[in-house]
């Protein structure tokens, strides 16, 4: 998403020139805290700006009242309206009964940022100090949590985070310190696991995450090692395509191949018997179906 210029000052912010002054003086505090306010102008949405704020909650984590506020401070436009929050997340949220304190989120980024063996430039958490930082979360590194964590921070290099990434991300989440953080991430979980759209959001965010600079492919063994994570206790069918896909010594996974393999493991029977051979399926999934037929004849 593109960022604008957008300046905090006192309680006003300024997104762009053309864009309004985000006025929260003592009454907007007063009427974010009333429950029933809000919920009666939720109410009163038309249902094009029911989605939007909808869209606007799940992209920056915030709730109904903040969503309200960005967007109509920002003419119901989505993009500027997460604009007006990701540069000013603390006002934002202390519009929020959990609100978050910038200044121990700041401190939390330096404990982990510019530890001396990390070479990733000023101002990033590196290897090292991503493994101290899921050390103190009590995370196994290798687990699916951390992925999930990446996709909320909105991370784009893996093993590192960026000062916006972390700071921003955490600030989203409503969190500040690791005792919330690590209290957060059931849910974070449970999200995964219970709604559908936020999968399919985690799925695609991972091919982005695991490939290489300038590659279109994700390398056969990080697809294996993401799918392994996404798909653990999913897909019954999983573990007989990783057979296959070692069998056959598969080299990468496309961006083509990565998508429609969800949509297989989400549309097709385990026993195959609605899969349609002249369906647009990528040749990969057609030479599995074949590869599995052959092996149960052989049972």
């Amino acid at each position: 998403m593109n960022r604008k210029t957008n300046r905090a000052s006192g309680q006003s912010v300024t997104v762009a020139p053309s864009a309004k002054r985000l006025k929260l003086g003592s009454s907007t505090t007063e009427e974010s805290n009333n429950k029933s306010s809000w919920n009666a102008a939720m109410n009163k949405l038309k249902p094009a700006q029911r989605e939007k704020v909808r869209q606007f909650t799940q992209f920056t984590n915030s709730n109904d009242r903040v969503a309200i506020t960005c967007l109509n401070n920002s003419n119901w436009n989505v993009e500027m309206a997460c604009d007006i929050f990701f540069q000013n997340p603390a006002v934002f949220m202390n519009m929020d009964n959990g609100g978050t304190d910038v200044s121990k989120v700041d401190t939390l980024f330096r404990s982990y940022a510019n530890l001396p063996n990390d070479d990733v430039g000023p101002g990033r958490i590196g290897p090292n100090g991503m493994l101290k930082f899921l050390t103190d979360l009590r995370v196994d590194p290798t687990s699916r949590i951390v992925l999930i964590l990446a996709w909320k921070l909105k991370a784009q290099t893996q093993c590192e985070f960026s000062a916006d990434e972390f700071k921003n991300g955490l600030c989203a989440m409503r969190t500040d310190s690791i005792d919330k953080l690590r209290a957060k991430l059931p849910s974070l979980n449970d999200e995964v696991n219970n709604d559908a759209k936020s999968f399919r959001d985690l799925y695609s965010y991972a091919f982005n995450f695991g490939l290489n600079a300038k590659e279109k492919t994700l390398p056969i063994d990080v697809a294996l090692a993401y799918w392994n994570m996404l798909f653990e206790n999913r897909y019954s069918l999983y573990p007989v395509l990783e057979k296959f896909l070692y069998d056959r010594k598969q080299k990468g996974i496309s961006r083509d191949q990565w998508n429609l393999v969800l949509d297989f493991m989400n549309d097709v029977k385990p026993d195959l018997s609605n899969y349609d051979t002249e369906g647009a399926w990528p040749v990969l999934l057609d030479e599995f179906v074949e590869y599995v037929r052959e092996q149960q004849q052989k049972q």
